[in-house]
């Protein structure tokens, strides 16, 4: 899977799970699940659950702060 997301890092995907990988272009809303965990919500409005570990990324990515 590292392999994989390396190849798409650069094609605009992120990881954001230790089984899931987005393409941000997809991604339509960050849902707050409980005080400091989020879902990502998909064009197809699948549910993706963004774990502590990717947090970080995906803060940066919407430029939230904490």
């Amino acid at each position: 899977m590292a392999a994989l997301e390396k190849k798409l890092t650069l094609k605009g995907f992120v990881r954001v799970h230790r089984a899931y990988i987005v393409n941000l272009e997809h991604i339509v809303e960050l849902e707050p699940w409980s005080s400091s965990k989020f879902n990502l919500i998909v064009h197809n409005r699948h549910s993706i659950p963004v774990s502590r570990l990717y947090m970080k990324d995906v803060r940066k990515i919407f430029d939230l702060s904490k």
